[in-house]
């Protein structure tokens, strides 16, 4: 092996790899920021967008609709319904679960997926 290409292998190279490192762990570390101050849960940190503040129904097995706030889509094809509360207790209610459990009902229905 060339001399130049060897100073090139064992001086410049770990630099330049370094400084793509920094760079990723920037960009990562903003995300990871936001995930940690809005308390993503780890499963959704993958997850991609499905639905925002969607309107959504379906008429089996019997007739329902409500909006949905979000439904993050895991890499398996997993939906996932989000509803966010804004409360001064951090409590959940038999209200919330039956809401979600709608959305459930609903978004497999509709999409045919797992949920």
């Amino acid at each position: 092996m060339k001399p130049v290409l060897w100073i090139f292998v064992l001086i410049i190279a770990p630099f330049v790899i370094a400084k793509v490192d920094q760079w990723r762990k920037r960009g990562i570390g903003d995300t990871w920021a936001w995930w940690k101050s809005e308390n993503m849960p780890y499963e959704l940190r993958s997850a991609t967008l499905f639905l925002s503040e969607q309107d959504i129904s379906t008429t089996q097995p019997v007739p329902m609709h409500g909006r949905v706030d979000q439904v993050y889509q895991t890499k398996n094809g997993v939906l996932i319904p989000l509803d966010t509360k804004l409360r001064q207790v951090n409590h959940i209610y038999e209200s919330d679960i039956i809401q979600l459990s709608v959305y459930r009902v609903i978004l497999s229905h509709k999409y045919k997926a797992p949920v």
